[in-house]
């Protein structure tokens, strides 16, 4: 065997490689991720002010408002409503609740989505509206986008 044949041989072999990781992760889609959204719905948030995807996982962790201004961290597993609570903290606060609301966090997801983000790993608000999506598109390639809630 040649230099070159080695060399594309190897080359053929990394190609299959990363072409089964991408499909190994694909399961994991921005479609199966906004079906989760039901299980904070379910749970009864009404402002979210952070949620993290797992990468290995169907895990989700979320913060954000529930009613009556409780303030709960919950980390939902398992995929869509079916989604079961694996740990949960809440707290009652004074303050008004703030965020971006259920209907907001999918505007987001669609927008980021249709500027090529596939797959989500985190999804934030600050108090002055700024919005950060950090996420991979279809090739594995990490993409983050901002976004101001005054632009949903």
């Amino acid at each position: 065997m040649t230099n070159k044949s080695l060399v594309v041989s190897l080359a053929a072999v990394l190609l299959m490689g990363t072409t089964a990781v991408v499909a190994a992760n694909s399961a994991v889609t921005a479609n199966s991720q906004m079906e989760q959204l039901q299980a904070l719905k379910n749970y009864g948030y009404t402002h979210i002010n952070e949620l993290e995807w797992d990468d290995h996982r169907p895990q989700l962790e979320v913060e954000g408002w529930l009613a009556d201004n409780w303030f709960a961290e919950v980390t939902f597993q398992g995929a869509g409503a079916a989604a079961e609570v694996k740990h949960e903290r809440k707290e009652s606060k004074i303050v008004q609740p703030w965020g971006l609301t259920l209907a907001q966090v999918e505007q987001v997801m669609q927008q980021a989505n249709s500027q090529g983000m596939a797959v989500f790993e985190e999804i934030s608000i600050d108090d002055s509206g700024r919005i950060e999506i950090e996420g991979d598109n279809a090739n594995g390639r990490e993409l983050e986008l901002r976004f101001h809630i005054r632009e949903l």
